[in-house]
């Protein structure tokens, strides 16, 4: 923008109160149109490339393609996709649970959850596909519990986020996709998730298994680590484990991370937390009370039949405003409920157990501008402080505790990171944390 422009945009940015801006010369809301566009175009692509130094498989309705192909068409009811088509150009982490679940019927097979993660064409997917079958490791499959989310070159920075409390990380690609400079990003998901092996039951422990899988990909520092609530807490021990074996962390971000010196009302009962992913506004207590009340008072097997069924039904009616941000990342199958809510137990009481020690490095805070659940707070950065040696750099995201790692939550979280990332100098640096 020009100087007369940029004392325009200053003098507006006075008269408006709010604790964040962003300037940019386009409107956020164009720059997601942006984005959806070039994922379409993206998408065109492979269709206008098949006959240009491309040599194409031939696929029929028997073959394993043709099949997986079917499904993805049916889905999304289009008839141009091919075994290039990148699934994440059509649809998001429910459109991919509801594929998993009906390829796992159609080919009676039992793909993980995080599958169209680590392969997101029907070519790759296929190529996973027979070689579970043949009892072969893939050659490309990511290592252990990392999925890569975003692809950069060899000498890129790498940024590493561990999952949430409920062990899952689908919802980190809106972030990977906001970032805009040469990062590649990767996701830790929980041990037990996609595996027969069973949860890990303390902090130590993900902390030694998840460095271990870290080394594979990254052997030493300069890290950057990151994590949405409880991952947040994992990071900050990660972080200190490094410190201590003289390896170099850059940075440490947590995303509304509550302290669990300070937490007391953690919910435990499985009851509880399924009700928390029926209700559409945690703030309607009377809402969330009655659903809490009827789960109670079923059976086991009757209350995980019941919210599968009633996950299943909010996914397929297409309807995002019925999609709370937890039926988003759990599938509609009531085994695999069974398992996230004990591994979302299991992470609340190795949170709880939990005592953070005094980290020497730099850490960056997010938090939200809406309350949602009881026993977190909008300013849980300050309980952090006596344990960041550093002034902690602390950041407002619209939304609350969910909705801020979304669309344009996601995009400001990004613009935070690659500010510090790639353009912050030590002087700087001590201005941002200052204000």
């Amino acid at each position: 923008i020009t100087p007369a422009e940029g004392i325009h945009v200053f003098e507006r940015a006075l008269q408006i109160a709010l604790p964040e801006l962003l300037i940019s010369t386009v409107s956020l809301t164009d720059y997601l149109q942006q984005q959806k566009t070039h994922r379409e175009v993206k998408q065109l692509s492979f269709i206008a490339n098949k006959d240009i130094n491309v040599e194409q498989a031939v696929v029929t309705t028997e073959s394993l393609e043709g099949k997986i192909i079917n499904i993805w068409s049916d889905h999304f009811n289009q008839n141009d996709i091919d075994v290039h088509t990148d699934f994440f150009t059509l649809g998001d982490s429910i459109d991919a649970i509801q594929i998993l679940e009906h390829i796992n019927k159609t080919l009676d097979i039992k793909l993980a959850s995080g599958a169209l993660m680590d392969f997101p064409t029907i070519q790759k997917l296929t190529a996973h596909i027979e070689s579970l079958n043949q009892k072969l490791t893939p050659a490309k499959e990511a290592p252990g519990l990392i999925t890569q989310l975003k692809s950069a070159s060899a000498k890129a920075k790498k940024i590493f986020l561990v999952h949430p409390v409920g062990g899952t990380t689908y919802f980190y690609r809106a972030l990977a996709d906001a970032f805009t400079n040469d990062t590649a990003v990767y996701a830790i998901h929980a041990q037990g998730i996609n595996d027969d092996l069973p949860p890990l039951t303390s902090i130590d422990a993900m902390v030694s298994r998840y460095l271990r899988e870290i080394r594979r990909i990254q052997p030493h520092g300069p890290y950057i680590f990151g994590g949405a609530s409880f991952g947040g807490v994992v990071v900050f021990e990660m972080a200190q484990q490094l410190n201590k074996q003289g390896e170099k962390v850059e940075l440490i971000f947590m995303i509304d991370t509550p302290n669990p010196l300070t937490i007391t009302d953690v919910t435990e009962e499985d009851y509880e937390i399924m009700a928390g992913s029926l209700v559409d506004n945690f703030a309607d207590k009377e809402t969330l009370n009655a659903m809490i009340a009827t789960l109670r008072n079923m059976g086991e097997e009757q209350r995980y039949e019941y919210v599968s069924n009633q996950l299943r039904d909010r996914m397929g009616t297409g309807d995002s405003t019925t999609q709370t941000p937890t039926a988003a990342a759990v599938p509609a199958d009531s085994q695999y409920l069974k398992t996230l809510m004990t591994i979302h137990q299991i992470n609340n009481a190795a949170m709880l157990r939990y005592k953070p020690g005094v980290y020497q490095g730099q850490a960056m805070y997010f938090r939200p501008s809406q309350k949602s659940l009881d026993h977190l707070g909008l300013h849980m950065d300050l309980d952090w402080q006596p344990h960041v040696q550093n002034l902690i750099i602390s950041h407002t995201i619209h939304g609350n505790h969910f909705t801020m790692n979304e669309g344009q939550g996601a995009i400001m979280i990004a613009h935070h990171l690659e500010k510090y990332l790639f353009t912050s100098n030590e002087k700087n640096i001590i201005a941002e944390a200052l204000e």
